[in-house]
Parts: C-alpha cells; structure tokens; sequence
C-alpha cells in the first residue's frame, strides 16, 4: 500500500507545474515546516515532505548510499528509497518514523 501511495505522489510531482502565483516567500512561508534534511553515502542536501511519511528528494544526494537518514531539525530518521526518476534526478523516500506537515 505504502508503495502505490508512493507511485501516486511520484506522478504528481512529475506533473507539469501550473505558473506560479505566488511570489517566494509565501511558497518558503508555506513549505518551511516541510523541508528536511536528507544524509546519505557522506553526501548532504535537503528534501520535502510531500505525504505522510513521504520525502521527495534529488537522487544525486542519495548516491548509491546503503543507509539514508532524514533529519528534522536535531531529530534523524532512518529512510529507504520507495521510488526515483534518476533522468529527473528525483527519488521519494518511505520514512516510517517522521511526522511533518
């Protein structure tokens, strides 16, 4: 189940954006409790909560990292990849144990 939420959120995102409305700041006011840190293979960058228990992220930062950790402020969260797009360099990650917005 976890997985086809995933496939679903992933189809999301690939979707073609609408033009932006909203200036940036009210996108960064909007989303800043969303945004995480991603670790993984010594390689460091940042992710979003996009669904419960759900980060999408760059597959770049992942590498070919065996152990993933999401980090929520000083909190770390250990992560597994669900599904990526390496042409779009975008990956979501299951992380059983985070709870954002």
């Amino acid at each position: 189940m976890m997985r086809q939420a995933a496939a679903a959120v992933f189809l999301v995102l690939l979707a073609p954006a609408p033009a932006a409305a909203t200036t940036a700041e009210r996108v960064f006011a909007a989303a800043a409790a969303s945004v995480v840190i991603v670790e993984g293979g010594g390689r460091q960058g940042s992710g979003v909560v996009v669904a419960p228990q759900l980060v999408a992220t760059n597959c770049h930062v992942l590498g070919d990292a065996s152990e993933i950790v999401v980090r929520q402020g000083r909190i770390g969260h250990g992560a597994q990849r669900a599904v990526g797009d390496l042409e779009r360099d975008l990956c979501l990650l299951e992380v059983p144990t985070l709870e954002a917005p």
